[in-house]
């Protein structure tokens, strides 16, 4: 059995690979203390070595770890540098799946904290993806930290430093495997919400087309419940009736987002152009696929067709009047704010009117 904690000087007349080893085996019995959830004991033995006076591998992000658990986010930040560090000096790489949680970490850290020093820790972070083989476990540990720092672009001020992170993932070719070159294209489409959520040439009702055609592709499979999966699809098929309408009399909608949201067209072209080409028929099987899916409810048995053609008619025209919810996010300077600029009078109304604000919503 293993006594510990141990103190480093205890081993200083002793060979470095038995300080090696006593330090291995402390950090291997401090990580069961992490994943039992006693974060507390382990932050508090690991920081009794802190800092090491000679680097060695998984101490600092294990010390990281614990340190983020209960909330110590600067020393949590130092401890992770410190494995990113010592590759930035020595190229040394013990563990390429241990150093990218480190690098993860790091950054979702750099973010958290608003310390301006994400630019710096990318960097070191590209050089490290440039030098490790993306192998099958590799490329999922590069679609995890897309996944982590995708979660922080309600910090308004990351959203570019975000697309630029999967623009160089991309260009640099890292994913080859089709489950993470997905999370790399969600990537895209997450980032061209945040942006069209903004623009004010989508509409309320095209947003929510878009978004939720978004649920669809990237979300759907993973939800527990019958019933919630139904209830996207639902969603996507009132909201393609909707569009059916909506595009005949804004046919400019169609190229707009093709060029501006290519990720988001992408995932709707098939269905669009089909509304390009014949927006009545199209409209007709919307709704036909609507009425036959909401029969197969017991509770809508004696539903007939007239009388759910009206409440389609009725759902349309008030989906139409819907505006943008404001969304309130992090912008860095410690307060959290509507994203929604203000609008001048004389801009186009953020509707999606097309009209001056003053002479609409401005009234």
């Amino acid at each position: 059995m293993l006594l510990f904690p141990l103190r480093i000087s205890t081993f200083v007349s002793v060979p470095d690979s038995y300080i090696f080893y006593a330090l291995l085996c402390l950090i291997s019995y401090l990580c069961l203390k992490i994943r039992l959830g006693r974060y507390e004991e382990a932050a508090r033995e690991l920081g009794e070595f802190y800092p090491l006076k000679e680097y060695r591998p998984f101490y600092y992000t294990s010390y990281g770890d614990s340190l983020q658990q209960i909330g110590k986010l600067q020393q949590s930040r130092d401890a992770f540098y410190a494995d990113a560090e010592h590759f930035d000096t020595t190229g040394e790489i013990a563990s390429p799946e241990m150093l990218d949680g480190a690098f993860q970490n790091l950054l979702v850290l750099d973010v958290t904290l608003g310390n301006r020093k994400y630019p710096e820790d990318i960097r070191i972070y590209y050089r490290f993806l440039e030098q490790v083989e993306m192998t099958d476990v590799m490329q999922k540990y590069l679609a995890g930290t897309i996944v982590r720092l995708c979660g922080l672009m309600t910090s308004k001020w990351y959203r570019p430093l975000f697309l630029e992170f999967i623009t160089h993932i991309k260009s640099k070719g890292f994913l080859s495997n089709m489950e993470p070159l997905t999370t790399l294209e969600s990537g895209f489409a997450s980032w061209e919400s945040f942006a069209y959520h903004e623009d004010g040439r989508i509409c309320a009702l095209v947003e929510t087309y878009l978004s939720s055609n978004y649920e669809k592709t990237y979300l759907r499979q993973d939800l527990p419940g019958e019933d919630d999966k139904k209830m996207i699809d639902a969603k996507v098929l009132t909201y393609e009736w909707y569009m059916c309408r909506y595009v005949p009399e804004n046919w400019e909608i169609l190229d707009y987002i093709k060029d501006k949201y290519p990720y988001s067209w992408t995932l709707t072209s098939d269905f669009l152009e089909q509304v390009r080409e014949n927006a009545q028929a199209a409209a007709d099987k919307k709704l036909e696929e609507i009425y036959t899916f909401c029969k197969a409810m017991p509770k809508n048995r004696n539903l007939t067709r007239k009388a759910f053609t009206e409440s389609m008619q009725r759902a349309y025209k008030a989906v139409c009047e819907d505006k943008k919810d404001p969304t309130y996010v992090f912008d860095g300077d410690g307060t959290y704010r509507k994203i929604q600029a203000k609008v001048g009078r004389n801009d186009l109304c953020p509707c999606g009117s097309g009209k001056k604000y003053k002479k609409c919503c401005g009234r």
